[in-house]
């Protein structure tokens, strides 16, 4: 007779009593001894009896089957059949939802950020959503190269890309997620890259799509395998993950819980992801001997059942490339040149800094800068930089070395967790990494897996691959042996710097015997240790004495060819080339008691000099000039900029002042100390070239510059000098596009010059700085122009103005022009009127306030009243994560924009925030506002804006919004809000005086 089983009953399959065996025989008591069924009753808290029912194959109740196995370190699931757990009446209502399941376990793996680690600190990262492209590599064996591969550090990203014929196809983000993702063909995806080259940030990603997607049958299970902690996947899945995931839906473990993931997985329904192979720690007891090894073992019964998606770095990749069967690589590629600046402008707009990534840009923008160019095409690189930038405040440290010492250390904090080591073992590494640097240099032949072992040692090794510092890039062509690379080759020449201690290693040379002597060392004029010799320069643990023996050697070097050149030339060609070394030089080793000679001989080669005895201007030859000339772009541009301005003065040589504001106009847009400069040259020279130099000059490197478009606008109202506001119109074109104030001084320029050229240079300017949203003011603004008198009298003014608003009705939605024609914005106030004469302000049509802060901080800093007794801070609420409580948020602003650090942390409340204001920011203003450009505004949660009205400073508090609350509102559309605000200010501070 059959027996008669309860419906929450299991039995064990034949295979399982197998296991219960072999479990059994494995046990021993705490005398030593195999257990026997009554120990093993007594562990799991259940009779004798029922445990021999159980291991005979008979049926016992789901609970009791469960703490049996649990007491033989089994897992019920793998002891019964799928079905056993089944209730035979179970219906839809008590079905589980996994659904919800997997996303709601997948949201709070998100929002610990579980898988995609934070480049930037607290308080100052801002993870962006840039997704670098990723390529197909095709179904090949490794990449091969031979002994002619050998990038230029100022490329060293290419040592980890793969050529166009490694790639059988390349992926932008969308293209990827629709056509691999959303295609979904049941091959293994593997995503591969070097450290911080976006792979967990991809995987993200593919979650957050999975989640979102409309096939209700993709469910994203993600795994960190770095937590995997010596389980297997399996036992992870069943035990870890399901755990966790149920407790998130008040649901407690059971066997039939883990019963029915296994049936979700056989169902071919999970989407299982895989993050970071190269992180598994411990062993996964499968007998693999690589984590990518043991891994492909697990993939296999049920679990194999999903669809999989891995990272993993390149090094555990290509070191097992053939060990995952069935499986598409796709290769993380480089960061393009746009994607870059989205990244940081994306950064910067995050951390409410608009301006300051947009200085960031137009630093890395500049000559020299080629190695960091190159360097940031990887996100981790990138995100450091924009955080150095960020911490510094628009600056970068003063010297290279200072700054890739930064990035060594960060390096190190981002791989803590997964390989933490201790301070000793750093310092180890870095001098075996100094070691190896300076080998591969001096052999210029690429990191050979012989050569590593060589001169690290197996630990080490071993250590710098864990790390990321080093990465198996390649095999060699002829050999097959592995070919190693720093993370990139700028860390090389880094590295290599700091192993060397004495200058000696660079030069030694005897000026009364320059003939190069047996054991004498040059290594000043091979290029590939000028980078070197520059980081050493800027080390702040060599002595200053050292440095300053070698910058004399190299300006005193004699290399014995001098004589027998001509009185103009009176240094040989190695002179020459030790002395822009040492001019180069001296932009590390800033206190140099040379500099201000270096940069001086510099310029006088490079321009040449005026000679008292014959009163003649005397150049040198091309050569020289041109050499120094761009020797001058690489040296210590502070001094260069002050010796260009003294040089533009003095000399009477047209040519010689043409040729010295072009070499200004490279130092780079944006530095200010050429635009102050340049400005004090506007206002005191009375030489009408110069003066049309330097506004040229100002216009390629005033980008943005507030103080740089002011001074234009001043050339233009008050120099009589019909080619000089010419050029200075020219100028402001180029200067920033969409910039208000720029805008009103070329509409008031169309309306007053008397010159035709002028008028036209000015039209065609405004042409290319208005933006879209612009467009209907100046509409309103030039539509006057356009009149029958207008014409008759001032053809060339109606003419210029026609172009412009032609421009604009290309543009414009029809609708949007014809209001702006028939129905003009209401008249400015007096103080704007006065301002721009024609009718225009920028505050007469909606505001874009993402440009708000940037506005509120120029008008303040151009108020002597206001400029050194008022901080304002803007916050932006459309980024507050808890819209209820934003302390946490306001804080990290507030700190970012000056105020002091909290001795507690950060508060956690808006209770906690008051009280911080009130005791350390007493005279801060604070602005709020929400940047509706990109989004529809969600408006302010009304408990936030009564807790700001309970604050002790509420009356320097001001919301931007059309929401009645207790604190001073403004609308967003009201004509005057910046000055409006401004006024708010004054006011304010008028009363407490």
């Amino acid at each position: 007779m059959a027996e008669i089983r309860n419906r929450n009953s299991v039995q064990v399959n034949e295979a399982g009593k197998q296991k219960l065996i072999e479990a059994k025989a494995s046990k021993r008591n705490y005398e030593g001894k195999l257990w026997t069924y009554l120990d093993i009753a007594e562990f799991s808290g259940v009779s004798e009896k029922t445990l021999k029912r159980f291991f005979a194959g008979r049926s016992v109740d789901l609970d009791t089957a469960s703490a049996i196995a649990k007491s033989l370190n089994l897992e019920l699931a793998e002891l019964i059949d799928p079905k056993e757990s089944n209730p035979p009446d179970a219906t839809p209502e008590n079905r589980i939802d996994w659904r919800d399941i997997c996303h709601k376990m997948l949201e709070e793996q998100l929002r610990r950020y579980q898988f995609r680690r934070q480049a930037t600190g607290t308080g100052l990262g801002h993870e962006v959503s840039i997704y670098v492209p990723l390529g197909l590599v095709k179904p090949t064996t490794q990449p091969r190269r031979g002994e002619e591969f050998c990038p230029s550090p100022d490329e060293g990203r290419l040592q980890y890309q793969l050529n166009e014929k490694e790639i059988e196809k390349r992926f932008e983000a969308d293209a990827f997620l629709r056509e691999v993702i959303e295609a979904g063909e049941g091959k293994t995806i593997a995503i591969i890259g070097e450290p911080g080259a976006g792979k967990s940030t991809w995987l993200e990603q593919i979650a957050r799509y999975l989640k979102d997607s409309e096939n209700v049958s993709r469910l994203p299970i993600c795994i960190q395998l770095r937590s995997l902690d010596g389980k297997t996947l399996e036992e992870y899945l069943l035990q870890v993950w399901l755990k966790e995931a149920l407790s998130l839906q008040g649901m407690v473990l059971s066997a039939q819980m883990q019963t029915e993931l296994m049936q979700l997985f056989n169902s071919h329904q999970v989407w299982l992801l895989l993050d970071g192979v190269d992180e598994i720690r411990g062993d996964t007891s499968t007998g693999a001997n690589s984590p990518l090894q043991g891994i492909a073992n697990q993939l296999r019964g049920w679990v194999a059942q999903a669809q999989t998606l891995l990272t993993c770095r390149l090094n555990v990749w290509q070191a097992n490339d053939r060990v995952v069967p069935n499986c598409d690589v796709y290769r993380t590629l480089d960061f393009d040149d746009s994607q870059v600046g989205e990244f940081i402008e994306e950064w910067f707009a995050k951390a409410g800094k608009l301006q300051l990534g947009k200085q960031l840009r137009e630093k890395i923008d500049e000559s020299g800068r080629e190695r960091i160019q190159d360097l940031i095409r990887n996100p981790l690189r990138l995100a450091l930089l924009c955080q150095t930038w960020g911490v510094k405040q628009g600056e970068l440290p003063k010297t290279k070395a200072t700054l890739y010492q930064r990035f060594r250390e960060d390096f190190y904090e981002w791989k803590k967790n997964e390989f933490p080591i201790s301070w000793q073992q750093r310092q180890e590494l870095n001098v075996a990494l100094g070691r190896l640097a300076v080998a591969a240099i001096e052999k210029q032949t690429p990191l050979r897996e012989s050569l590593v072992y060589q001169v690290m040692g197996e630990s080490l090794f071993e250590l710098a691959q864990q790390i990321g510092w080093l990465n198996l890039v390649y095999r060699d062509g002829e050999t097959d042996e592995p070919i190693y690379a720093f993370f990139h080759l700028a860390f090389q020449e880094y590295f290599a710097a700091l192993a060397i201690d004495d200058w000696h290693f660079f030069l030694t040379h005897n000026n009364g015997n320059p003939q190069p002597l047996p054991g004498n060392i040059y290594r000043i004029f091979e290029p590939q240790w000028k980078e070197v010799i520059l980081l050493w320069l800027g080390r702040e643990d060599v002595e200053r004495e050292q440095k300053e023996q070698f910058m004399q050697a190299l300006v005193e070097f004699e290399d014995g060819c001098a004589e027998v050149f001509h009185r103009h030339r009176f240094r040989g060609f190695y002179e020459f080339r030790a002395y822009f070394l040492a001019s180069a030089g001296i932009a590390e080793f800033h206190d140099c008691i040379k500099i201000d000679e270096i940069v001086a001989q510099i310029v006088k080669w490079g321009f040449g000099y005026f000679n008292i005895n014959k009163q003649e201007w005397r150049t040198f030859l091309d050569p020289i000039a041109e050499a120094a000339r761009a020797s001058l772009l690489q040296t210590n541009q502070g001094i260069a900029i002050n010796q260009l301005i003294d040089l533009l003065k003095t000399a009477e040589d047209e040519s010689t002042s043409w040729i010295a504001a072009e070499s200004l106009r490279k130092f780079g847009t944006g530095n200010e100390v050429a635009i102050a400069r340049l400005l004090r040259l506007l206002e005191t020279t009375e030489s009408e070239d110069t003066r049309r130099s330097a506004a040229e000059s100002l216009g390629e490197i005033g980008m943005g510059n507030e103080v740089a478009i002011a001074g234009l606008l001043r050339i233009l109202e008050t120099i009589e000098s019909e080619d000089t506001r010419r050029r200075a119109a020219e100028s402001l074109g180029k200067i920033d596009p969409g910039n208000e104030v720029a805008i009103a001084g070329l509409l008031r320029i169309l309306e007053t010059t008397e010159s035709e050229d002028t008028r036209r240079r000015a039209a065609e300017s405004l042409g290319k700085v208005l933006q879209n949203h612009q467009m209907p003011s100046a509409v309103s603004a030039l539509q006057h122009c356009l009149t029958h008198e207008v014409y008759e009298s001032n053809f060339n003014l109606y003419e210029n103005c026609y172009k412009i608003i032609w421009q604009c009705a290309q543009t414009l939605p029809y609708p949007t022009f014809y209001q702006t024609w028939h129905h003009p914005p209401i008249t400015p106030p007096p103080e704007v009127a006065e301002t721009t004469e024609v009718g225009f302000t920028p505050f007469t049509q909606p505001h874009n306030l993402a440009l708000l802060p940037d506005l509120l901080h120029t008008v303040i800093n151009n108020d002597p009243q206001l400029r050194d007794k008022v901080q304002s801070i803007c916050i932006d609420s459309s980024k507050f994560e808890n819209p209820d409580n934003p302390a946490s948020e306001i804080y990290a602003e507030m700190v970012m924009q000056g105020c002091p650090e909290r001795q507690n942390g950060e508060p956690e409340t808006m209770q906690a925030l008051k009280v911080y204001c009130q005791l350390k920011c007493q005279k801060v203003f604070l602005i709020f506002y929400e940047d509706t450009s990109s989004e529809t505004p969600q408006g302010f949660s009304q408990t936030f804006l009564t807790s700001l009205s309970k604050f002790n400073n509420a009356r320097r508090i001001c919301v931007v919004s059309e929401q009645p609350c207790n604190l001073q509102t403004f609308s967003p559309t009201q004509p005057n809000l910046v000055a409006d605000i401004l006024s708010w200010i004054r006011n304010e501070e008028m009363m407490e005086e």
